[in-house]
C-alpha cells in the first residue's frame, strides 16, 4: 500500500507529486480504465480536483518510514526477557516488531508475527544463561517499517555479575581497545596506554569478532570490585570464556587471570595445555589447590572453557567445549583476593600449577565472550550456555 499523496510511488510526498497532480488538474474523465487518471484522482471522484490535492498538502513531505523506537531496555527473569521502551508519536503508528539474535548486529529473526500494539514484550521461547540481542521497530499502517532500534542486551534465569562480548560496547582509540566494557555492571575491561592496547579483530572466530591480544604485552585490565574479587567469601563462581589460540601453544599464556599469589583463579596456556586453575593459601583459611586442571590444545583453534569452583561440593571442575575436562576434590571458599585482575597477562602476581607466581605471560590469541556468575550453575544451565557459544563460534565438543 502506498502512502497518499504518494503518485510516484518514490516513498516519499513531495514537489514531484505535485507536478502529477498539476498534469491532470481538472480532468474530469478519471476511472477504472486510466487508473484513475494515474492516481491523481486519489478520492476516485471522477476527477481531479480541490479535493485530491487536500490529500497530497495533508501529506507534504511525508516520508514512509515511522521513527525507530527509543529508550529500549531489556530485563531478564525466571520466566523470559521482558523488553519495553517508548511509545512512538505517529499518528498513523499500526505496531511494532522486535528481533532477536545471538550476534548483535547481524541475524535477527522476527519474533512477533504479528506485530505488537502495545510498547512492550515477553519474550519466553529462551533459554536460560544464554545472552540474547533485540532490536524494534516501529510499523505505520501502510506497512512501512522503521530502522532498527539500539540494540539490547539480556538473559534470563540466573544473571551472571560480568558478561563481555566483542561485538558490543567495545571501545577503540585508532585500533587499539580502550574500553570493553561489562554489558551487566561496572567491571570493564579498560587498558590506559595506547602502545598496550590490543586490537578488534572481526570477524575472527566464524565470522564473529574477537579482540586480539597477540601475545606481545597487549593487555586489559580489570579494577578490583566485590563482585569479581574482593568481596566474598566466595562458595560458588562459574568462569565461561571464549577464546582462539595463537600459532604457538608451547609458551605460558594467560587469558584470565584475578588475584595474586595466595588466592585466585586463572585460566592460561602452557606446554600445549589450556591450564583451569584456582588456589586458596590464606593462613587462616582452609587452603586448596592450585588444582591445574589441564588438557591439550591445538594452535589457532577455537575453545569455549569452564571453570567451576563448588565450595559446597568440595570440587573445582573444569569443561572443555562442554566436555568434562578434569576434577579437583578437598576444595573449599575462595576468600577475597586483591592486586586487580586482566585478559592477556599477569597484573601484578598470580600463581601457576607448579607454584610460580610471576608474569607477564602475554597471551598470543583472540578472546571473544567471557561470562562470571558468583553460583555455580546447574548442569543443564552450564550445557546451554556452553552449546549456544559452541554454535555461535562453529565448535564441537572435543573429548
Amino acid at each position: 500500500m502506498f502512502r497518499p499523496g504518494d503518485l510516484d510511488r518514490d516513498n516519499d510526498v513531495d514537489v514531484f507529486d505535485v507536478d502529477l497532480l498539476a498534469a491532470e488538474w481538472l480532468s474530469g474523465e478519471c476511472g477504472l480504465l486510466n487508473d484513475w487518471c494515474g492516481g491523481a484522482d486519489q478520492t476516485a471522484g471522477g476527477g481531479v480536483d480541490f479535493n485530491d490535492y487536500a490529500v497530497t498538502s495533508s501529506h507534504w513531505l511525508s516520508g514512509v518510514r515511522p521513527a525507530a523506537p527509543v529508550r529500549v531496555t531489556a530485563t531478564g527473569g525466571d520466566a523470559g526477557i521482558s523488553l519495553d521502551w517508548a511509545d512512538n508519536s505517529e499518528a498513523d503508528l499500526a505496531c511494532y516488531n522486535v528481533y532477536r539474535s545471538l550476534s548483535p548486529g547481524r541475524d535477527y529473526y522476527k519474533l512477533t508475527r504479528p506485530g505488537v500494539t502495545d510498547s512492550q514484550f515477553v519474550d519466553t521461547g529462551v533459554t536460560n544463561c544464554v545472552a540474547y540481542h533485540y532490536v524494534v521497530t516501529a510499523i505505520d499502517e501502510f506497512g512501512y517499517e522503521s530502522g532498527y532500534s539500539e540494540g539490547v542486551l539480556a538473559s534470563a534465569g540466573v544473571q551472571p555479575v560480568m558478561r563481555l562480548l566483542a561485538g558490543i560496547g567495545v571501545q577503540t582509540v585508532g585500533s587499539g581497545v580502550s574500553n570493553w566494557q561489562d554489558q551487566v555492571g561496572g567491571n570493564h575491561a579498560k587498558q590506559g596506554t595506547a602502545a598496550d592496547r590490543p586490537a578488534v579483530s572481526g570477524p575472527a572466530i566464524h565470522g564473529q569478532p574477537a579482540i586480539d591480544f597477540s601475545g606481545d604485552g597487549k593487555h586489559l585490565d580489570v579494577a578490583d570490585s566485590k563482585d569479581i574479587n574482593t568481596g566474598g567469601p566466595y562458595s560458588g563462581k562459574t568462569l565461561v570464556v571464549v577464546f582462539k589460540t595463537g600459532g604457538d601453544v608451547a609458551g605460558r599464556q594467560v587469558i584470565w587471570e584475578q588475584g595474586g599469589g595466595v588466592r585466585g583463579l586463572n585460566l592460561y596456556i602452557d606446554g600445549g595445555n589450556l591450564y583451569v586453575n584456582g588456589w586458596n593459601l590464606g593462613e587462616a583459611e582452609v587452603q586448596w589447590g592450585p588444582t591445574g586442571l589441564s588438557r591439550p590444545v591445538s594452535a589457532d583453534t577455537p575453545y569455549v572453557a569452564t571453570l567451576v569452583l563448588d565450595a559446597g561440593e568440595g570440587t573445582f571442575e573444569a569443561f572443555i567445549n562442554g566436555v568434562h575436562a578434569g576434577l579437583a576434590g578437598g576444595v573449599s571458599k575462595l576468600y577475597g583476593h586483591s592486586n586487580d585482575c586482566a585478559f592477556g597477562h599477569v597484573e601484578g602476581a598470580t600463581r601457576f600449577h607448579d607454584g610460580s607466581t610471576a608474569g607477564p605471560a602475554d597471551f598470543g590469541g583472540e578472546i571473544a565472550e567471557f561470562h562470571q556468575y558468583n553460583r555455580v550453575l546447574s548442569s543443564g544451565d552450564r550445557q546451554n550456555l556452553e552449546t549456544a557459544l559452541m554454535l555461535k563460534y562453529g565448535m564441537r565438543r572435543r573429548r
